[in-house]
């Protein structure tokens, strides 16, 4: 299993330019994909997370990874691959 993330803190302007993201989200995957962020930042769990917005704990890990990795134009620009056929 990968390694939680234990603590987040935003700054006043992350943290505005992300409310902002979330009500210009086209998609409510988007919109859930940055909720995460917030919801980390704002002391939840993973498990509690995972909860709320009805998602596996692998996905919420997963999107914190690409927004330490990238920020949030990684956790926007996230697309579903699929499996190869074969």
């Amino acid at each position: 299993m990968s390694r939680q993330i234990r603590q987040m803190a935003l700054t006043k302007s992350e943290h505005k330019e992300l409310r902002r993201r979330i009500r210009q989200a086209t998609d409510r995957k988007t919109a859930d994909r940055l909720r995460v962020i917030l919801f980390k930042a704002e002391g939840y769990k993973h498990r509690e997370i995972a909860y709320l917005l009805q998602m596996s704990i692998n996905v919420v890990t997963k999107c914190l990874q690409r927004y330490r990795a990238g920020g949030l134009e990684a956790v926007c620009s996230t697309h579903y691959q699929g499996k190869k056929a074969g």
